[in-house]
């Protein structure tokens, strides 16, 4: 569920979007190794895009399609770091 249009402190809004994009990766996403792909992280991206479309008035039926968006946004980027892991031969990741 989307956030609604009241005044919140910045911290209040990404723990919420952290925590949305968390559940959203949890409910739509049953690979364990995508799983441990995911683990940690700030999800600064996914929060950021979740702002982005609360600042530009989105839509409370365009809320999931944001959602998605944004555990997509997370995906690709931990994609890249992984690959980044296994270009450098790293044995550990991040």
């Amino acid at each position: 569920m989307s956030i609604k249009a009241t005044v919140v402190t910045f911290q209040d809004f990404f723990k919420h979007a952290q925590n949305a994009v968390r559940k959203e990766i949890d409910r739509s996403i049953d690979d364990e190794d995508m799983l441990y792909a995911l683990e940690g992280g700030k999800m600064l991206r996914p929060a950021m895009l979740l702002l982005a479309f609360h600042a530009c008035n989105g839509k409370e039926n365009d809320y999931k399609n944001a959602l998605e968006s944004a555990m997509g946004v997370e995906l690709a980027h931990s994609a890249s770091l992984i690959h980044d892991d296994i270009m450098d031969g790293d044995n550990e990741r991040r």
